[in-house]
């Protein structure tokens, strides 16, 4: 937590734990995220930042699957920095 202080950035939505089956390809393993806010005047690169939920450690990189650019043209794939003012989904690689 220390780090999200001093980097500026704040965690502003989390879904832990969804209800539903556990297990690879169910709701509870799939859909968690973390939504980060930048709200500092420079931009933060989370590249190698972790999140970590007393169940294992997962760390930050880019999302390259392009897939998703098909529903949302105006993702930014293939970049780990936050722009001030900027918002970021931390996804499982799962998802």
């Amino acid at each position: 937590m220390v780090l999200l202080c001093a980097s500026r950035v704040v965690i502003t939505e989390v879904m832990a734990n969804p209800l539903g089956t556990t297990g690879a390809r169910f709701p509870e393993d799939r859909n968690e995220y973390v939504e980060l806010y930048n709200p500092g005047t420079s931009a933060v690169d989370l590249f190698n930042w972790t999140v970590d939920d007393g169940d294992g450690i997962d760390r930050l990189i880019a999302w390259q699957d392009t897939s998703l650019l098909a529903v949302n043209p105006t993702l930014l794939l293939g970049a780990t920095w936050l722009p001030p003012g900027g918002y970021a989904v931390v996804l499982d690689s799962e998802y």
